[in-house]
This record gives C-alpha cells, sequence and structure tokens, in this order.
C-alpha cells in the first residue's frame, strides 16, 4: 500500500514529502493518533469457526443508490470444511443489515438458516454439524450505508468524491479494516479465494472498474447497467475493489517475457486523457523492470490495470489504484505508481498468512523502489534514493512478532522503511548474485513456475519461508541475521575501538544476540570487509583515519545516540560454533566450547523435528572441543545439531547436500 497522500484541490493527490520535516513528522503524529481510535480492524487470531473452513469462492452482487449513498448485496460462498463445524461465522461491519441466510444444496435446493449479527460477526447455525471433507455452499443478503473513508487509504471504507465536472467518483480502499467493511466474508489474510466474481450495478452513465477481467456488460433499462467482473486466480480479499466514475478507457498490450499477450487497460477520468499515453508507456516500462528481476507478471490470464482513484494508491489486484500527478520523480519514475505495481509480485501473488509478517508486502516493493533507481541512474543513485526517501522508522517493537496480530497492531513506517533497510543489508551480506536469486526463487521457485499463470502462482508465505529460501540458496544458516532484525526490537550497535592500530569492531545486540554481520572498512584507498565471527573483529591499519560502513550498507542504531543499557556482549560461555564444512556432503566437524566440566549431549534433528543421532552423551571437560558427523546414511536436506549442558543449550543448522 502506498505510504502518505497529500489533497490538491480535492482532485489530485500530492505526495507528504512537499511538505518538508515538519509536515512529515506532524502527519506521523495525526496517523499514530487515527490508529489509536480506529474502529475497523482486520486479521489477528482466527476463531475455531474460521480455521475450520477454507473458501474457495466468492460472488459477490452490489447494487449502489449513489443518491443514498447505500449499498445492497448478495454474497454468495463456498467453503471446504477442515475440522468439525456446526456453526459457520463471517465477518461483516455492523451498519448492516442482513436480511436473510440461505444454505444451497447440490441440486440449487435452498434452506434458510437462523442467524446472529452482533458485534460485526456474523453467526450463521449450519443445519447439520459438518466433518473434514465436507463442503457448504451459502449465500448472504444484507443492504446498509458503508463506512465512508475519512482519511483514505489510512482510515479506509467507500470514498464518495466528484469529478471537475461534478459527477461521481467513488472507491473503495480498506486494506486496515478489511473487506468486511462492505461485504460478508472471513476477514483473514490466510484464506483467499480460488476466483471470485463480482457485480456492479452502477448508474448508466458511469463506468466501473474491478479486478480481473470484464466478463459483459448487462443494461436494465432502467438508468442502470451492471458490470460482470471476474478474478480468475486467487486474490487478497481486501485487494477486492469497486471504482466508479465516468473513466475512459484506454487499451495496450504488452508482451511478458514469456511470450504471453498482457491486455493492459488505463481508467482515467476526461479531465485527465491528456495524460493516457506517457502513462500507459511508464506502465509498460515499469513492467519491463520487474518482470527483469522478479519474473512474468503474475496476472497475465486477466489484466494489468490501473484506475484513477481520489486517493493516492493501493495494490489492487489487476487494477491499481492511482491518484497522484502523473508526474517522474528526480530518479526518473512516477514512485506510487511503481510501488503499487509491484504489489502484484510482493503482496498480491505472495500474500502473508498472517498481518505479523505483513513486511513481506511493504517492505520488498519499498525497496524495489530503491532498485529502480539504480536501474536507472547507477549504484550511487541506490544509495542517495534510501538516505533521501527512506524516512525514520519506529523501532519499538519487533518488525516480525511470531504471534498473530491484526493489520492495525503491526502497521507502521517499519514496515516500509526498516524492512526495506533489512533487505539492503541482506544484500551486502549475500552479495548480488546471490540476493537476487533469493528474491526470485521466492517468487519463482523453479523456472518452470514462471510459466504458470492459472493460480498456482499464488500462495501463502511467512518470514520462515523466506528465511528457508535465503538459507537454500545461500547455503548459510542466517537465524542470527533475522533474529536480530526480525524478532526484537533494537538494532543492534556497532562499538569500534583503536587501540595500536589494531581495530577492534565488536556487535551490542539486545538479549545478548550473536550477530556475525561483516563490517566494511574504508582506510586509505582500500575496502575491507572484517570477518566478525561471533560478533567480534579485529583489524590491523596502517593509517589511524578509518570508516565503518562507509556507504551504510547496514541497518544499525548510532551508538552515540541509541540508550545501550539493555544491549549486551553475546555471553562468553559455552558455544555450538557452526558446522565446519556446512553445506557437506559426507561429513561435518561440530565444534563447541564449555566454560567447565559438565554433562553433554550433543544431538542431530531432521527437519521434521525427529531425533535421527545422538553424537556424544557424556561429561567434557573445560575447553574446545571437535565431534565429527559422518553422515552416509542420511539422505540430504537440512538439519539440525542441538548442544545440551548444564543450564545451557544452542542449535545450528546444518545443510546435507549429495
Amino acid at each position: 500500500m502506498f505510504r502518505i497522500k497529500k489533497l490538491a484541490g480535492g482532485v489530485v493527490l500530492k505526495s507528504f514529502k512537499s511538505f518538508g520535516k515538519i509536515g512529515y513528522r506532524l502527519l506521523l503524529v495525526s496517523l499514530s493518533l487515527m490508529h489509536a481510535v480506529q474502529a475497523y480492524d482486520s486479521g489477528g487470531p482466527l476463531i475455531p469457526e474460521q480455521a475450520a473452513c477454507d473458501i474457495r469462492f466468492y460472488d459477490l452482487s452490489v447494487h449502489l443508490d449513489v443518491g443514498s449513498k447505500s449499498i445492497s448485496g448478495s454474497l454468495s460462498l463456498i467453503a471446504d470444511i477442515t475440522a468439525p463445524l456446526s456453526r459457520f461465522v463471517l465477518d461483516l461491519a455492523p451498519e448492516y443489515t442482513v436480511t436473510q441466510v440461505q444454505s444451497i444444496g447440490p441440486s440449487g435446493e435452498r434452506s434458510t438458516l437462523p442467524a446472529a449479527h452482533e458485534n460485526g460477526r456474523l453467526n450463521i447455525q449450519l443445519e447439520q454439524p459438518l466433518s473434514a471433507g465436507d463442503s457448504v455452499h451459502l449465500e448472504v443478503d444484507y443492504y446498509g450505508q458503508p463506512h465512508e473513508a475519512q482519511m483514505p487509504p489510512w482510515s479506509g471504507g467507500f470514498v464518495w468524491e466528484t469529478t471537475p465536472s461534478g459527477k461521481t467518483w467513488l472507491g473503495t480502499a480498506c486494506e486496515f479494516e478489511g473487506a468486511d467493511i462492505w461485504w460478508p466474508c472471513k476477514d483473514h489474510p490466510s484464506d483467499e479465494p480460488d476466483s471470485m466474481a463480482m457485480h456492479f450495478r452502477i448508474p448508466d452513465h458511469l463506468v466501473c472498474a474491478s479486478n480481473g477481467r470484464l466478463e459483459s456488460i448487462e443494461n436494465h433499462g432502467d438508468g442502470t447497467r451492471t458490470y460482470h467482473w471476474f478474478s480468475s486466480t486467487p486474490i487478497n480479499i481486501y485487494n477486492i475493489t469497486l471504482n466508479v466514475a465516468p473513466y475512459e478507457i484506454f487499451q495496450d498490450e504488452y508482451i511478458c517475457i514469456t511470450g504471453d499477450t498482457l491486455p493492459v487497460f488505463l481508467f482515467l477520468l476526461p479531465e485527465y486523457a491528456v495524460h493516457s499515453a506517457d502513462f500507459l508507456h511508464e506502465m509498460k516500462r515499469n513492467l519491463d523492470f520487474l518482470e527483469s528481476i522478479y519474473g512474468p507478471y503474475p496476472f497475465r490470464i486477466d489484466k494489468y490495470g490501473v484506475a484513477q482513484t481520489s486517493y493516492a494508491g493501493m495494490e489492487h489486484q489487476t487494477v491499481t489504484a492511482y491518484g497522484d500527478r502523473f508526474e517522474l520523480n528526480e530518479f526518473g519514475f512516477d514512485y506510487i505508481l511503481f510501488h503499487e505495481t509491484t504489489h502484484d509480485w510482493w503482496g498480491n501473488m505472495i500474500t502473508c498468512a498472517d498481518w505479523k509478517d505483513l513486511w513481506l508486502h511493504e517492505s520488498f516493493a519499498t525497496y524495489t523502489e530503491a532498485l529502480y533507481a539504480e536501474h536507472l541512474n547507477g549504484q550511487a543513485a541506490l544509495h542517495d534514493y534510501i538516505e533521501s526517501n527512506f524516512y525514520p522508522y519506529d523501532d519499538v517493537a519487533p518488525l516480525a512478532p511470531e504471534v498473530p496480530t491484526s493489520f492495525n497492531d503491526i502497521y507502521g513506517f517499519d514496515v516500509y522503511y526498516r524492512g526495506a533497510r533489512v533487505l539492503h543489508t541482506l544484500r551486502f551480506l549475500l552479495g548480488d548474485s546471490v540476493f537476487f536469486e533469493v528474491l526470485r526463487k521466492m517468487l519463482y521457485p523453479t523456472p518452470a513456475s514462471e510459466f504458470v499463470k492459472i493460480g498456482e502462482q499464488c500462495r501463502s508465505v511467512t518470514s520462515e519461508t523466506f528465511i528457508a529460501k535465503a538459507e537454500e540458496i545461500s547455503g548459510r544458516d542466517l537465524d542470527w541475521f533475522f533474529d536480530v532484525y526480525l524478532r526484537q526490537p533494537g538494532l543492534p550497535v556497532l562499538q569500534a575501538d583503536l587501540s595500536e592500530n589494531v581495530l577492534h569492531l565488536q556487535w551490542l545486540t539486545e538479549n545478548a544476540v550473536s550477530f556475525a554481520m561483516p563490517v566494511e572498512i574504508l582506510t586509505g584507498e582500500d575496502r575491507i570487509r572484517v570477518p566478525m565471527t561471533e560478533g567480534y573483529g579485529e583489524l590491523t591499519l596502517t593509517d589511524p583515519d578509518y570508516q565503518t560502513d562507509p556507504d551504510r550498507w547496514i541497518l544499525k542504531a548510532e551508538a552515540e545516540q541509541t540508550d545501550i543499557a539493555n544491549y549486551q556482549t553475546p555471553v562468553s560461555s559455552s558455544v555450538l560454533y557452526p558446522g565446519f564444512p556446512n553445506p557437506f556432503n559426507s561429513h561435518t566437524e561440530i565444534c563447541f566450547k564449555l566454560t567447565g566440566r559438565q554433562p553433554v549431549t550433543l544431538d542431530i534433528f531432521n527437519s521434521r523435528g525427529e531425533h535421527v543421532n545422538c553424537l556424544y552423551q557424556g561429561t567434557l571437560p573445560s575447553g574446545s572441543h571437535r565431534i565429527r558427523w559422518q553422515a552416509d546414511a542420511y539422505p540430504s536436506g537440512v538439519y539440525c545439531v542441538v548442544l545440551r549442558t548444564s543450564g545451557f543449550h544452542q542449535s545450528r543448522k546444518l545443510l546435507l547436500l549429495k
């Protein structure tokens, strides 16, 4: 989702960047206050009834009454049951009245079901208890006046505006609040329908732009017509959108890297039609770059579209919302259009299974902006873009907590800027070749998968999915990296001390987490990467003038600006070192250090957590020890070695490749 916006003349949106630092700080305060009183939310822990169903298909019909700003709707769904269930629960904002709920049988027979709509939940009593493997087909009829967005897209809902000529200009934006702010659904990012049909009845002098492909337009002869849209691939339900205006439609084609012809649509107000040719060119230029690094456009079976909206932007799958200035920035691209288009890969094709991993959407789209600046202008522009556009982050909570989280509880500037800098740091650690392979294979694991376009390319992911992919491609244990950057709020602090021409480097972290990030030192004209085993490193200098991390690749806190009372040096006690070699193909050496004579157990577990070998059990003296694991009899895969001593345990990942 786009981050900041300013309404210019009530029509065209501009960036808050033009406000300067004071205006930007005021924006942060206003957004934080807005979230403190947010009435609607999305996601969070799944209740048992919703965890027990997998919704496969939605069919949504909505009739707009523009005069009263109200809607009447009907929602049909088909769901598979995954656990015993007697009550089906949907989310629906409390301002709606539910007039009827029906069960639809295999032959089309219908029966009315009792339902209670309370506190934003629609509790439907099923005719009989269902078991895992059953399916259910339900239909809900409802009406009401949708919540009107006050500051879209952050304070979302229906966005009612008028065009410069005074005609209706309607949009929806509900990432914060969830789709239940305007239609009944299971409001959780983990459950996307395999496909979705949408039918929007509007005044016949207006045009409706929505997701997927337009199948038909039905004229009713009463001053209204219905637009029938169909999304043929899985879709995030907050991305389901309704855009209504006297649009002019501009169409083009784009040849994807797979050879597929992608239809391209641009829905513009007539007053802005002058921008159509340049904007279509910009849309296709963005696709050129994104396909080159991330693989083919994911939804080429339907379309790539952009609809002009009265708010800045939103990543509505296949019909991106855009409301900015139709201008390129100083780096040569329209960053709102580019950011939202990037979400078709990061957020729409792969979607976080819980909002706790929202950084997988926003950080990746934000960092891709910097990659585009680098592509257009060279590596100096990469660093310039980051320093000039990545605003301060909150740094008060973990970037990706390990417990289910609602959207409003996770959303903030961390998921954009802090996460983007985490990716920048990971790129420095892994090197360009490996880093970009990790990104592409996170999206498309194999070359063959890049040619899939009928839905299998869409899937739910977690931070653990990304960590595993980074470790697989790099062949490195990266737990230490992500433990620091994702799982704790404080950033690492680098301490540097020059004593008798020896530069002593040390990472300090919260909770004494070991951090092995290498550090680049600029001395004279030489750039030297210093290894930081267990968080320590040394470098002998001939010139006392030096710079640490001269290009600011590494995300870290500044020691002089950080209260390091809670920061600690990693405890120098018993320690289990990474296996060597790792990855390995027949044997690896497990090395560890003990601080005193104590009982020791050294075990191997496979990726399913099953115990496969005990390498040692007994008592060992203080000091360093080395034990070989001869793994000829074991299949390739990821294993875990666990060291247990008196009051201490530590694990390391091992990768066996044959």
